[in-house]
């Protein structure tokens, strides 16, 4: 019996039976096994990653990762390509946050942001790096200019000059030493008249370009300084002292009645009488004048406040004999209007250069009829207080180029004092 048990199990162990359950499976033995898609002894390669066009391993990656400084993390794109993200943090302000291609440059702006919180100038709404001056240029003279429509002409021109020098410059990357640079070059640059610009001209560029930067720190927060605060700027020339003296002025009165242009001759006499400016009076409209009341009234100047002008003698004359002569005279309607275009200015200029020429007067501007006004009241004794109340000028200073004339009413006023201390008194 025991014989016949340990061959039935020799038997069933030379014969192995597949249970149902284990069909298709490892003892399924009805089919021959597929060999699996991996075998044991291939290893899966490590993964790669891309940094500056080049390939690199997990080792590597590892190895950069370790000597990255704190504020600095890799980040990986889908694409396996490596960035480096910096954060700078300082209390009371929000978090500064910027994504660099490069470790290098990623340590370099983070160690400028150290530096600045150091040095007290960590102002992380500022994003100066993000504005060219062209930018700065362009809004500038979109949303200031129409503030400013005395000088505006000029100051637009100041800034595009700038804007063609220095358009493509971050803000961040002016500093004094380059604004230095271009100082120089614009006072030896050439201008259309072929001749250099005067240091107070390349002063109004700097001043122009300095209100630009001003405001783009105060008011856009583009800049956290204005560099041009570190920019020296040339010392103003002394003011023209030329005048009409009697005869030339008897000459360019009488050319100017001869001249084919039809209001040369009341535009040059207003100059000379009230010592307007040439915007001033050209701009003027039938509104501003009041022959009743003898005054012209300017409701803006170039100092933006109103101001009563006196328009008297042969000046009124002149004026009331040309607004009878007018066809159309209402009050908004030019005094000197175009033939052309009515609501733009008559342009005098090449009949104020040919009656200059034909009077034989050299080296005489249009603005110089100011100063003749002037040098008139000055010689008559009047101080400067009140010729530059007469002629608009915004402080004492403008006025002091007429203080010498003046000498003569103080001797008027010691031999007057003289009269009333010692009168009748002999040695």
């Amino acid at each position: 019996m025991l014989k016949w048990c340990c061959s039935v199990l020799l038997d069933l162990a030379k014969k192995v039976i597949p249970l149902p359950w284990t069909t298709g499976g490892p003892n399924d033995h009805s089919k021959p096994q597929e060999p699996t898609s991996i075998s044991p002894e291939v290893s899966v390669a490590d993964p790669t990653y891309y940094y500056k066009d080049r390939v690199i391993e997990m080792k590597q990656l590892e190895a950069i990762k370790k000597n990255l400084p704190r504020g600095i993390d890799v980040r990986i794109s889908s694409k396996k390509t490596l960035s480096f993200r910096v954060r700078f943090r300082k209390k009371g302000y929000p978090d500064q946050i910027k994504t660099f291609p490069d470790e290098k440059l990623a340590r370099q702006w983070l160690a400028e942001q150290e530096r600045n919180a150091l040095l007290g100038i960590h102002f992380p709404h500022v994003r100066a790096s993000d504005h060219t001056l062209a930018e700065a240029i362009d809004r500038y003279i979109s949303e200031e200019l129409p503030r400013k429509p005395a000088n505006a002409r000029n100051i637009k021109r100041h800034l595009q000059w700038f804007r063609k020098e220095l358009g493509e410059y971050a803000l961040s990357t002016i500093r004094p030493s380059l604004i230095h640079e271009k100082r120089v070059f614009l006072e030896n640059e050439k201008t259309k008249k072929v001749e250099k610009r005067s240091p107070t001209t390349v002063r109004h560029y700097l001043i122009s370009l300095s209100h630009l930067f001003t405001i783009a720190v105060r008011d856009w927060e583009w800049l956290h300084e204005n560099p041009m605060e570190k920019v020296s700027k040339p010392k103003p020339t002394p003011g023209r002292q030329r005048y009409l003296s009697k005869e030339e002025k008897i000459r360019l009165l009488s050319e100017a009645k001869k001249s084919r242009c039809p209001f040369l001759y009341p535009i040059i006499v207003l100059a000379l009488a009230t010592g307007m400016r040439r915007s001033e009076i050209m701009k003027l409209k039938i509104g501003d004048i009041s022959l009743p009341k003898k005054a012209i009234i300017l409701k803006t100047s170039k100092n933006k406040q109103p101001r009563l002008i006196p328009l008297v003698g042969h000046a009124h004359s002149v004026i009331t004999a040309l607004l009878e002569k007018k066809t159309d005279t209402s009050l908004d309607n030019l005094l000197f209007p175009s033939r052309k275009k009515p609501l733009k200015p008559y342009d005098i200029e090449t009949a104020w250069q040919a009656a200059l020429k034909r009077a034989d007067i050299k080296d005489y501007r249009f603005h110089d009829n100011r100063h003749t006004n002037a040098s008139i009241h000055a010689a008559k004794g009047r101080n400067l207080l009140e010729i530059g109340s007469s002629i608009g000028h915004e402080s004492v200073q403008s006025s002091n180029r007429y203080a010498h004339l003046t000498n003569q009413h103080l001797f008027e006023m010691a031999e007057e004092a003289d009269q009333e201390l010692f009168g009748g008194l002999s040695l």
